[in-house]
């Protein structure tokens, strides 16, 4: 977690693209972000809050729309590791 909140803390625009079988095991590392700061008042929240989650499905088709609309081939390749 420590090198996660290093580079979403790094980023101006934080986006997270994960494989679809992290997507929950994610929303739930998000939700306990969210559950430390209402207890303990913990600021790192705030942070997390401004967080882009993709997933690969999200962010591939997200792109391809940008490199089509600038007549540029899109990515065919479906299976990530």
């Amino acid at each position: 977690m420590g090198d996660f909140l290093n580079a979403i803390s790094l980023s101006k625009i934080p986006i997270i693209v994960t494989p679809e079988n992290n997507f929950d095991r994610l929303m739930k590392m998000l939700y306990f972000s969210a559950t430390i700061k209402n207890l303990k008042e913990v600021p790192i929240y705030n942070l997390l809050n401004s967080v882009i989650v993709l997933t690969v499905n999200q962010f591939r088709d997200t792109l391809n729309d940008f490199l089509i609309s600038r007549n540029i081939t899109p990515i065919t390749v479906e299976n990530y590791r």
